[in-house]
């Protein structure tokens, strides 16, 4: 169901149990390493520009400030006027991958949660980079809002993602809420948000996530998907 790399999606579900009372409301948070990454990277500008949010945020990194961190590293890299849009994307993704890799995830392992971490990151990078271009459009509509159509909407939406729900369908179904909810005229900006938050949270509550425990995952799902939505339609 989901394209893991063999050594991690061969590995036993067992490894990720965990005792779901004993956890804090805080999952979506990072943790820092005590070490460095094995790796060597301290001569790449992408890994210092990592190493640098990390530090500028410090307890406040979490997946709330996604949105923070990618206008930071768009910032960043389109400083080089030869890059084009697709390889600034490119390293925005190489930028937030060092900043899973500097940061742990409480209470999972990371050869668990940074692969799924990072199935999220590309397509993260692209929606964000169409609020930069103005390239996310709204699908027009000629009909005043109706609470039929909006329920209706997250019906089909969800039914979609039901089965074969992964990772990355997240960001696919911010896209199409936002896209959808954009195209009513009638409503108020702070409507449009509060909307399309509202069929995100829908669907999170209503699909399974693979590989790591809903009580684990929707929180920081959630998390994620509200400053998301937010940043964009203040960008439409």
């Amino acid at each position: 169901m989901l394209d893991l790399p063999p050594d991690v999606s061969s590995k036993p579900l067992t490894e990720i149990n965990v005792t779901v009372t004993d956890l804090p409301q805080t999952t979506e948070r990072f943790i820092f390493w005590d070490t460095p990454p094995q790796e060597d990277f301290s001569n790449d500008p992408l890994f210092l520009k990592a190493q640098d949010i990390v530090n500028k945020l410090g307890q406040e990194l979490s997946w709330k400030n996604a949105t923070l961190i990618l206008e930071e590293s768009f910032n960043f890299v389109s400083s080089d006027a030869t890059l084009s849009i697709e390889a600034q994307k490119q390293q925005v993704v190489t930028i937030f991958n060092y900043i899973i890799d500097l940061t742990d995830t409480p209470y999972l392992p990371d050869t668990y949660t940074d692969p799924l971490f990072k199935i999220l990151v590309p397509p993260l990078v692209d929606l964000i980079s169409k609020s930069f271009k103005g390239t996310l459009v709204p699908i027009i509509s000629t009909q005043p809002f109706t609470r039929e159509s909006f329920l209706k909407f997250t019906e089909e939406l969800k039914n979609t993602f039901t089965i074969n729900f992964r990772w990355q369908d997240l960001v696919t179904c911010i896209g199409d809420a936002i896209s959808f909810i954009a195209g009513f005229s009638d409503l108020a900006l702070q409507d449009k948000k509060d909307l399309s938050i509202e069929i995100i949270n829908f669907i999170i509550d209503n699909t399974d996530t693979p590989y790591v425990p809903d009580s684990i995952s929707d929180p920081l799902f959630k998390a994620l998907a509200r400053p998301v939505i937010e940043y964009i339609f203040d960008r439409l």
